[in-house]
């Protein structure tokens, strides 16, 4: 008897016989050892290959024959692995080591569909004793199967169409029908679909061709009709390398050298949070008080806030404009600082702001307050209620 695992047993006494090639019988001769070990090496490499699926089927017509490593001389409920030669087309048969043809099954008393085994994949089954068949261990679902997954499509029919893309070349599609073509080609594309309506024939403007910016790299150009693309944190919804590794947004710096406002114009409506910086900001009144008003449609608001401001033991509330300082400035003052304004929700804005008048011992200004606005914003002004700026300069940061 050739050496063979799928004829030992399970009961270790039983065993002393149960193979010619290997003899661990009570009171073996020394000279047996090696010759046993070596022949058990033999028989479970040969049972790895057979579970890995080392042979490939023979056979046709949805009947498999199996030859395994080592041979199994009656079937045993063992994992045994095989190579599909074809595909089956219906109820299929498993003939293992000319054991005779047994039913090949994904469950018990279920005959196989078409496709369930594939030509070329490999399988794992074991022996069901209580109802002789071969059943598989690693069964494909039928919604994956090759047919309709991996392979050719076949000819059929789309139903319940709504929200297929038709806004390049095609018309005709509405909410209807979509016939597709098993073998799509130039020529016949034109008429692969019909609609629900049955007002005529899915019409393609141009041949279809797959283009490299799909695929591959990119080329120059222009994106259109791109609506629904997210563009919060880009400045003006432009997006340049440069932007997206850019956080923070800087306006262009504007002298405060003449006139009673500077206004900081078309801030994006997506912006959070705007900080205005002051440096060596200076007006000609000795009785001026500074303001950041903030607005909508590109005009400033003047009414509407609740602001106070604290310059040490001078404190001053105002209603028409974030109010910068709790006492007037001197004239030829110098003040540094930032302003920042930050977005609470919606069109609701509130204000914090720490400046220094560098021409004076003391004269550090804190101040806070909050706006509601009809809209988005879109401009900033800093302006004095006294004189008019005589030096300095002033920039907006926002993100």
């Amino acid at each position: 008897m050739a050496t063979s695992v799928y004829s030992w047993s399970t009961t270790a006494g039983t065993n002393a016989t149960a193979d010619a090639n290997v003899n661990w019988a009570e009171g073996m001769l020394p000279s047996a050892v090696n010759d046993s070990a070596r022949a058990m090496m033999a028989a479970l490499a040969a049972m790895i290959r057979d579970q890995g699926g080392y042979a490939a089927t023979t056979g046709s017509s949805n009947t498999y024959v199996l030859a395994l490593s080592q041979t199994m001389s009656s079937a045993v409920p063992a994992l045994i692995g095989f190579r599909a030669n074809h595909t089956n087309t219906g109820a299929a048969t498993l003939n293992v080591d000319s054991l005779g043809a047994q039913p090949l099954r994904m469950q018990t008393g279920v005959a196989l569909s078409a496709n369930d085994i594939v030509s070329g994949c490999n399988y794992l089954v074991t022996w069901n004793s209580s109802s002789s068949e071969w059943l598989l261990v690693n069964p494909m679902p039928s919604a994956l199967r090759a047919s309709s997954v991996l392979g050719t499509p076949a000819s059929g029919t789309l139903t319940n169409c709504t929200g297929l893309p038709v806004s390049t070349g095609v018309s005709g599609l509405g909410t209807g029908v979509a016939t597709f073509l098993a073998t799509p080609s130039s020529a016949n594309l034109a008429a692969a679909v019909t609609d629900e309506t049955g007002t005529g024939a899915l019409v393609l403007a141009n041949t279809p061709t797959l283009v490299t910016p799909i695929l591959g790299t990119p080329t120059s150009g222009t994106l259109t009709n791109c609506t629904g693309l997210p563009t919060a944190g880009l400045v003006d919804a432009a997006v340049t390398p440069t932007k997206m590794s850019q956080p923070f947004t800087t306006a262009t710096a504007q002298a405060s050298t003449s006139g009673t406002s500077i206004d900081f114009t078309s801030i994006p409506s997506w912006v959070k949070r705007i900080v205005v910086t002051f440096s060596a900001v200076s007006t000609s009144s000795s009785s001026a008080s500074l303001f950041v008003l903030v607005g909508t449609g590109g005009t400033p608001t003047s009414s509407g806030y609740s602001s106070r401001a604290f310059t040490f033991s001078a404190n001053a509330a105002s209603s028409s404009g974030f109010l910068l300082s709790g006492a007037a400035t001197a004239a030829g003052s110098s003040i540094h600082g930032h302003v920042t304004l930050t977005n609470l929700t919606s069109n609701t804005w509130v204000c914090s702001s720490v400046l220094i008048d560098t021409s004076v011992n003391v004269a550090t200004s804190f101040s806070g307050g909050t706006v509601s606005l009809a809209g988005a914003l879109d401009i900033v002004r800093v302006q004095t209620n006294a004189g008019s700026f005589d030096a300095g300069n002033l920039n907006i940061h926002y993100d």
